[in-house]
Order: C-alpha cells, then structure tokens, then sequence
C-alpha cells in the first residue's frame, strides 16, 4: 500500500464545501428571517378570515392553494431545473414588500409578503417539475385573492363599478324592450327607481371568476396568448353575471307580476339570483380552461439518472453565513421600524357638537380607546353624542380611505345583523341601513357624507371617487342612530337640524 503526503509547504486545492454545521445554520439563518418577517402579516390574514369587518371569504383560497401544493409535491419529480437561486432572490423580494407595509403603515400590503413566500415554498418543492405539475407563480397569485380584496376594491375603485354595471344594465334591458331612464347608476323603471349600490357594483362576482380562471392557470400553465385571452373571457364573464343579476333585480322590483309574489330583496331570492348569475358567468370561463392543450409531463427521474444529474448540473448557490445572518437581523429591524402612513388626514377643525338640537341637550358619548388611538395616529377627528332618543356621530377627515367607513362594517364587529335599504330623500341625503343588535333591539342607521365643497354622497365609495379628484379635500361623516319603531316625523325634523348646526349647503347632492 502507498501512501502519498503532501510536501509541508503546499496547499490541497481541492474544494473544500461548507460544514454540514455551517449549512444549517445558514437555513436555520434564512427560515427565522422569513418567519419574522410573515409573522404579523400571517396573524392579521388569519384574523381578517373571522372578521366580521371583512366580511371575507379568503380562507376557502388559503384551503385551495395549500391543496394545490401539497396535490403536486406529494408527486414524484421530474427532470427539470433547479429554481433555488430565483428562491433566494424572492426571499429579498419578500422583505422589499415587507419594509413597504411597515413603513406605510397598509396591512394588505404586509400580507402580500405571503404570497411571495408561498412562491418561494412551490419553487423550492419544484411544483412546476412534478408527476402532477402545477405553476409555482399562478399559486402565488392565487393566495394574493386569499387578501380581503373586495371591500379593498369596493372602497377604492367601487363607484367606477357601479357605473360600468348600471351602464351595461341599462342597455341590456333596452335590449330586451324596456324603456329605462338611465342617469350614472340610477335606473328609472316603470317609474321606479332601481340604485345600482356598492353591494351590486361586482366586486365579489369579479373575484370569484377571477379565482376560477386563475384555478385554471394553475393546473393547465397556459402560455401568455392563452393567459390575454383568459383575461378577456374572464373579465367579460364577470361583467356578463353582474349584468344578469341587476336586471334580473331590477325586473324584480319594478315588474308587477313578479314583485306581488316575491321580493328579490330577500333570502332566498336574492341569494339565488347571485348565485344563478355567478354560474352564468363561470360558464366562459369552464370554457376556456377546457379549450387549453394539456402539456407533456417530462420523465421522472430514476434513482441513477437522479445521481447522474445531480453531479452534472451546476450546484445550487449559497448563501454565506454572514449573508444569512445580515437578513435574518435585517427582518428583525423592519418589523420594529415605526410606522410613517402616507394617508394620514392633515390638520382639520374638530367636530364640535352643538349643545343643543330641537330643545335636547347633548350627552357627550366616549370614543372607545381603540378610536381615540386610531384618530391619534391617522389624523383627522371624530366625536359622539347623545341627543334624547337620537345618537350623533361625526367625522372629519382629509383621508376618507382611511377614516370613512359604511355603518355596516364597524357594527358587524360587535355583532349586529345589518342590512342595506336604499338612499332615503329628505332635509339631508342619507344611507339608510337596519340593524339589529344582539339583544333584538332594532335600529335605524342613517349616514351621509358631506364634502367641504359642498358635494353630498351616500357612499363611501362615491366619496372616495369625488377625493380621488380632488385630494386633500375634507370630508365629514355625519351619522344618526335611533330605534327603528319611532316616529319617522321626528326623524325628518332631527336630519333639517342637523343640516342647519352644521351648516351644510350642497352644491351637488348626487346620489348615483
């Protein structure tokens, strides 16, 4: 036996890799990192499933994509690339989004990080190289529709989709021999009056075809000319069932024949008029999906061609452990970085409540510590009163995407069952919605929202349309509560009172 020794003066050019130890620590490293950084994002995603607020459906997204992964890692691998370094690189993508959130103080925005960390997760399992592929990217978008998306898109962009719908309902029911009177998202019927509200303006029915076209990309992994044109069918479906559904309404409500034996207002007629709309508009999209080629899955790998590839392709790249460190301390940073939100109302005048309306002296009525904390660190100001029987809430605001709110969403919280009626006329403009409380009690809800130039609108999605125009204008929420089985006579006279304390002098009330 020969043994050969190195000279003591050379070196052994062989390469050396990294410890075992140091490899772990350097995963160890990389997994605490993206932990922090999904942690808060995670909890606040999970929270707005249950939320009454949200009002959203998101966990049934969350169940399908985790579905849709473990269904393709639990396959066996085929031949194909190595996608850790794109891994790495998301990891970084992940704390840009992050660092954006914190800083701009926007939770939807926090949680996108997950969706950057589920595409991160199919890439390292290889989905896209599977017995039973799937697209890494299409189940990242996917988780994204897991955000409570639709009062987002309600709030910002709701008043653009309420006119698109009254637009195309409109013509669709002149199609079908009607003669409706159509202004914005106001439809006169038979002389009735048909409002196209936020709730029918299509943002639930968009997401939910949107959903099942991007279901579709998952699975099928279409190219970009297959993916425009499911775009378009998509988008056309959606449109299609919302338009279906408001006319369907509408010659609910305004046709004799029909209305004298149901009200399509209420379950369960609503509810399967949307229903039977949804799966009217999911009809082009099963279509399409069904018209895409179903790619070739590639060999799986055997034990000696595994070997084999494995010890020609070009290794994976690492991450140093002083890289992997500097990440892990810099997400620890990011979440602890004060918060600077760029839509904090400016300076405005505080809401001050008259001492008295229609010879009933006012009871001020605390801000819970959860308000007075949001108002302190978002701006803008709020106050709360007690006139006899009726209760005065106003806020003032430069930011309404932050501060406006419907009734609804602040009185789901705390376990109210409301519901939408319709605009009411009057000395004020108002929103009349119903509610009724844990206890039974019922209650009258009515809300208008006022702008400095004297604009008034029953909706907050109206409201952010006109600020969007025009922004850093101040707006004023003005809502009165009082039990529903009281004289609607003295309701009227509270509303004229109100609109004279505070001065409020439309220019343009435009409830459409």
């Amino acid at each position: 036996m020969v043994t050969t020794l190195a000279s003591p003066g050379t070196r052994d050019h062989r390469p050396r890799g990294r410890s075992p130890g140091s490899r772990d620590l350097v995963n160890l490293l990389l997994v605490a990192g993206a932990l922090i950084l999904a942690a808060e994002p995670a909890v606040w995603l999970f929270n707005s499933w249950s939320d009454p607020v949200w009002n959203s459906n998101g966990w049934l997204v969350g169940i399908i994509t985790l579905v849709l992964l473990a269904w393709s890692a639990t396959s066996a691998r085929t031949i194909g690339p190595s996608r850790s370094r794109k891994a790495l690189w998301l990891l970084a993508a992940s704390a840009g989004v992050r660092l954006l959130s914190q800083y701009l103080g926007i939770n939807v925005i926090g949680a996108l990080t997950l969706a950057v960390d589920v595409y991160a997760v199919a890439l390292l399992l290889g989905t896209d190289h599977r017995r039973r592929p799937v697209s890494a990217f299409w189940l990242a978008a996917l988780f994204i529709l897991a955000l409570p998306l639709e009062r987002v898109i309600q709030r910002v962009i709701g008043y653009g989709l309420q006119k698109v719908s009254a637009e195309f309902a409109c013509r669709a029911l002149e199609l079908f021999g009607y003669a409706p009177v159509c202004n914005g998202i106001q439809i006169l019927l038979d002389g009735q009056n048909v409002l196209v509200d936020v709730p029918c303006s299509g943002a639930r029915g968009l997401l939910t075809v949107v959903t099942l076209f991007i279901v579709a990309c998952v699975i099928k992994r279409p190219g970009i000319v297959s993916v425009a044109t499911g775009v378009a069918t998509t988008l056309g479906a959606a449109l299609l069932a919302n338009t279906c559904r408001i006319v369907l309404l509408a010659l609910g409500l305004t046709q004799g024949e029909v209305s004298s034996y149901i009200n399509v207002m209420e379950a369960p007629w609503h509810e399967a008029i949307g229903t039977g709309s949804l799966l009217l508009g999911a009809i082009p999209v099963v279509l399409w999906a069904k018209s895409l080629p179903t790619k070739p899955v590639t060999p799986v790998l055997d034990d000696e061609v595994q070997a084999k590839t494995a010890a020609t392709s070009p290794r994976s790249p690492k991450l140093s452990l002083t890289g992997a460190a500097l990440f892990c301390c810099g997400a620890i940073v990011i979440v602890t970085l004060p918060a600077s939100p760029i839509d904090v109302s400016t300076a405005v005048a505080s809401v001050a409540l008259p001492n008295r309306i229609n010879g009933e002296y006012l009871e001020p009525l605390e801000l819970n510590k959860t308000e007075k904390a949001y108002f302190t660190q978002y701006g803008g100001d709020a106050h709360r009163g007690r006139y006899g029987d009726n209760v005065l809430l106003a806020v003032n605001t430069t930011s309404p995407v932050r501060h406006l709110h419907a009734p609804d969403e602040c009185l789901r919280a705390i376990g109210h069952k409301v519901r939408y009626l319709g605009i009411v006329d009057g000395p004020l403009v108002a929103g009349l919605y119903r509610s009724v409380d844990p206890a039974g009690n019922v209650w009258r809800i009515s809300v208008s929202f006022v702008s400095e130039h004297g604009e008034v609108t029953t909706s907050v999605a109206h409201a952010v349309w006109l600020w969007m125009r025009r922004p850093g204008t101040q707006w004023t929420m003005v809502q009165r509560i009082r039990r529903w089985d009281e004289s609607g006579s003295d309701d009227l006279a509270f509303a004229d009172a109100v609109k004279r304390v505070f001065d409020i002098r439309p220019t343009h009330i435009d409830v459409r």
